[in-house]
């Protein structure tokens, strides 16, 4: 991670705004979504080779002024997950991207009568972010059956529940950012250009905070839960081998 200017602004709110939130430090990890990674069926890889060889996401980091806090913000990429959801049972229509989310949670579970719904459950119930304190190992056994396993340092979930760890005095989510914004309920939101996101204040001067562990668990890359995940759009072929793309697209016909 490259080192740290001082003296950043930052409205700690769950969303990113380059008008308001002037974090000193943006850079980008690796990411893995967790959700069924033993299969191994995510678009965005299966935990292979080395953090900085997976799909990336953006983080933004820094002190404020005073040297107090620490602020951290994450987000999952727009094109894997947006802040997307209608309860009135007619997702498939209200929502621009259905298709990408549906295909997605298909192919995530390797089940083509898989049902997204893509209500306010569906699309948050099961979505949340771990920091890693370990690599992430995956062993097949003799059955052919995979593995996976990895220590966690860190989570923090879209329910709102986090960690209360290296000093953290505040959070706040992208559900958060939705419902305070009033841009959207826990019945309807349909924010496509708003990714899922996390942003943490950590108390600097607290004696479980300590800045290397943070960055060094970021550099091991993050997981992601997501479920559904959206499919990138078939033109994103830098993010998808084109014989991926082919053969989503087939099972979406």
């Amino acid at each position: 991670m490259a080192p740290i200017a001082q003296g950043q602004s930052v409205t700690l709110d769950g969303f990113y705004d380059a008008t308001n939130d002037n974090y000193t430090t943006s850079t980008t990890v690796g990411w893995v979504n967790g959700h069924e990674l033993k299969n191994g069926n995510s678009v965005y890889g299966d935990a292979s080779g080395s953090a900085d060889s997976w799909d990336q996401t953006n983080v933004r980091y820094g002190y404020d002024e005073q040297q107090d806090y620490f602020f951290l913000y994450i987000e999952v990429p727009i094109y894997a997950k947006a802040m997307e959801w209608d309860d009135s049972g007619n997702a498939a229509t209200t929502i621009a991207n259905f298709w990408r989310y549906d295909l997605g949670g298909k192919n995530l579970h390797g089940d083509d009568d898989k049902t997204n719904s893509l209500d306010f459950n569906n699309a948050t119930g099961s979505e949340k972010l771990e920091f890693l304190d370990s690599d992430i190992s995956i062993e097949v056994d003799s059955k052919g059956k995979s593995k996976v396993s990895y220590d966690v340092a860190f989570t923090a979930d879209l329910d709102g529940s986090v960690d209360a760890k290296w000093g953290l005095v505040d959070s706040k989510d992208s559900v958060d950012y939705i419902l305070d914004s009033g841009k959207g309920t826990t019945s309807l939101s349909l924010n496509p250009d708003i990714p899922m996101a996390f942003e943490f204040k950590f108390d600097t001067t607290h004696s479980s905070f300590v800045e290397s562990t943070i960055l060094d668990s970021l550099e091991r890359g993050v997981v992601f839960h997501l479920s559904p995940e959206m499919i990138p759009e078939p033109s994103s072929t830098l993010l998808l081998g084109m014989s991926s793309v082919i053969m989503l697209l087939r099972r979406k016909r």
